[in-house]
């Protein structure tokens, strides 16, 4: 343990007072000043006071503090005003250069080589600013203290200039004294706080106002009993306490300058002088070099740092040896695994020679299935041009056939009949093909199933022949059946004509038989009339036979009358006929041209389409080629195979399945 001078010190305050002296004034002494309410004078007792603040340093006996600081202890002064509203009131620097004084004055006699460091920061609620460097100092570094703020004082006399100067901000000049050849470490600082008010429900526009709240709430606190003290309190931490509060508990000889404005109410201020005055500090002044201390705490720092690395170094090894331990057993993995995947790849190679040789087995039977595909697709166009010659031949039949209108209806009629017949047999090639198509994409997992399925499609395509054949003997007979209707009802008409002019000649030969007998009869009368007068019954008689056969032969003209119109009327209704049926060809010869112009156009969409089947047929054949690998797969892993020669005939009637579409498709 280190060898302590221990001695008990008071904190001291000292009062400088400014203003009209109005509520207070010096007194006799130096010890105290009087304070003046409702007409008395009341003394406050203080360490120091002065009416004028040019003699705060000399009254106050702030040399002392300056011997104990260099002489290897640690001093500290609190400066702050109270209730000044004239900067002119708070002149802090007589005592600024006061001290400055007496440092270089004490450093002289004491030690001339002395070494120094400092710390002159300025602070505020929110931040320290390091006069040094005019640089922010982190809240980190705060957080430490003063002892890693400090900068070495090449020459007192530049920074004594520079402290004289002063700031405009509160500030903390900490200064370290140091010497060479014995074990002196002593500290000084000075703490400048302005103006401030040391009450809480006064309202003060100082930066430092927080800060210094804070600290007057730790100087009432250990100010007051140990017990209040120790039933815990809470304090807003700030920068000020972070740098300074150590020196108002710690091993410090701590003093308060106060510079009063007497023309104000003093009572915050004087309670404050109050409870400073009963802080007591242990004033040490250790024999160890500081410096020593330092080095000595930071070897033991380095110390135990060396034993935690040293065990975690132990740890990282022992958890090195259980890795190369594992590396070991996952390489010995590796080769065995390496070995089985060299033999794996061999095997696969072997694979692929084969898959290779059936592939360009597979592209010899497609370039056979290509011929084939050409000789299909010739054969239909062979056929497909003898059914447009059969469609020519008709419709120069047709053309020759002119004196029988009705006959060259039912011919079109038969061909767009025809017609129709060929797009239903294309439409139900397309779907054919579209149901090909899709086959084809499962042919691996569908295989067994294809062939029936062909057979079915060779069962259709024979029904839609025999379904052809018998549409053409339908319009073959549909076309007899017109062709005797229009013979019998010409055979009709002929005969209705023959029979009228029949009935006509009776009627005209019967009427001029009468006329004959009448006009003889009417002879026979004018010449006997005068013969015999018996004669008169005949005679009405005869009028009676005249008006019968009149009555008969208007009867007659009526009924021929009717005749006549009736076969007009037919006759004006067969012309109309012959005149639709006239048109209806024109029609259908203009459909004709525009079917032509139609199929012109579907022709060039079928060569275009041909083109996008020839496509679809190549990567039909790329989907054949990979179910012949997969088949070739399957076999491989030991299912059912279907034999080669079948596979061969199945896959054939599937090649002319697709071209028969593709060729019905061109």
């Amino acid at each position: 343990m280190d060898n302590l001078e221990l001695k008990l010190q008071n904190t001291e305050a000292f009062v400088a007072l400014v203003g009209d002296h109005s509520m207070a004034r010096a007194g006799d002494t130096s010890k105290y000043f009087l304070r003046t309410t409702e007409g008395e004078d009341e003394r406050v007792f203080v360490d120091g006071c002065t009416s004028d603040p040019k003699q705060l340093f000399a009254a106050s006996g702030l040399h002392s503090y300056i011997e104990h600081a260099v002489k290897g202890g640690t001093s500290a002064l609190f400066v702050s005003g109270s209730g000044i509203t004239q900067l002119g009131d708070y002149d802090r620097s007589h005592l600024i250069r006061d001290i400055c004084t007496s440092i270089s004055t004490t450093m002289t006699t004491y030690d001339p080589d002395l070494s120094m460091t400092y710390a002159f920061l300025g602070i505020t609620d929110h931040k320290v600013i390091d006069f040094h460097n005019d640089r922010t100092v982190s809240p980190d570094k705060i957080q430490r203290g003063l002892s890693g703020l400090h900068h070495e004082v090449d020459d007192w006399a530049v920074l004594e200039e520079k402290i004289q100067r002063g700031a405009t901000l509160p500030f903390v000049l900490s200064l370290r004294f140091e010497s060479l050849t014995g074990s002196t470490s002593g500290h000084l600082c000075i703490v400048d706080m302005h103006v401030v008010s040391w009450s809480d429900d006064e309202l003060a526009q100082s930066v430092l106002q927080k800060s210094v709240n804070g600290l007057a709430s730790l100087v009432r606190l250990m100010g007051s009993n140990h017990d209040r003290v120790l039933t815990g309190c809470t304090i807003e931490p700030s920068a000020l306490l972070s740098l300074t509060g150590d020196l108002l508990a710690s091993n410090s000889k701590t003093a308060f300058a106060f510079y009063l404005n007497t023309s104000t109410d003093l009572s915050s201020p004087i309670s404050m002088i109050s409870t400073v005055r009963k802080l007591r500090t242990t004033l040490v002044r250790p024999t160890t070099d500081r410096r020593v201390k330092l080095f000595y705490e930071k070897a033991h720092y380095y110390q135990q740092e060396k034993y935690r690395l040293q065990a975690s170094l132990d740890t990282s090894l022992a958890a090195t040896e259980q890795v190369e331990r594992d590396l070991d057993d996952v390489q010995q993995g590796f080769s065995a695994e390496r070995t089985s995947l060299h033999d794996e790849v061999e095997h696969w190679q072997g694979k692929a020679r084969e898959l290779e040789e059936a592939l360009n087995g597979l592209k010899n039977e497609s370039e056979g299935a290509e011929a084939d595909n050409r000789w299909m697709n010739a054969r239909l166009v062979t056929e497909k041009l003898g059914l447009k010659d059969e469609l020519r031949r008709m419709e120069v039949e047709a053309a020759g056939a002119e004196d029988s209108k009705t006959r060259i209806m039912d011919v079109h009629e038969a061909l767009v009949d025809a017609h129709e017949a060929l797009d239903t047999a294309y439409t139900e090639l397309l779907d054919s093909y579209t149901e090909l198509r899709g086959r084809c994409r499962r042919l691996v997992d569908v295989r067994e199933r294809l062939e029936t399925q062909i057979n079915e499609l060779e069962d259709q395509a024979n029904a839609n022949t025999r379904r052809t054949k018998q549409l053409e003997s339908q319009i073959t007979e549909q076309s007899a059946k017109h062709a005797r209707a229009i013979s019998e009802l010409e055979t009709q008409r002929t005969n209705d004509a023959k029979n009228h002019s029949q009935n006509v000649k009776q009627l005209e030969s019967r009427l001029e038989a009468q006329a004959a007998r009448l006009a003889s009869t009417i002879d026979e009368l004018a010449m006997g009339q005068a013969q015999s007068v018996s004669q008169t019954e005949k005679t009405k008689g005869l009028r009676a036979t005249i008006s019968r056969l009149t009555r008969e032969i208007a009867t007659s003209e009526q009924t021929t009358s009717s005749e006549l119109h009736t076969a007009t009327t037919r006759a004006s209704r067969l012309e109309a006929q012959v005149t639709r049926l006239t048109n209806t060809i024109d029609e259908m010869n203009a459909s004709r041209e525009s079917n032509d112009n139609a199929v012109e156009r579907e022709q060039a969409e079928w060569a275009r389409e041909r083109k996008q089947m020839q496509k679809k047929m190549d990567k039909l054949q790329k989907e054949v080629e990979q179910a012949r690998e997969k088949a070739t797969e399957t076999a491989e892993m030991g299912e059912s195979r279907v034999s080669h020669d079948k596979y061969l005939a199945l896959k054939q009637k599937l090649r002319q399945a697709v071209e028969f579409a593709a060729d019905v498709q061109a």
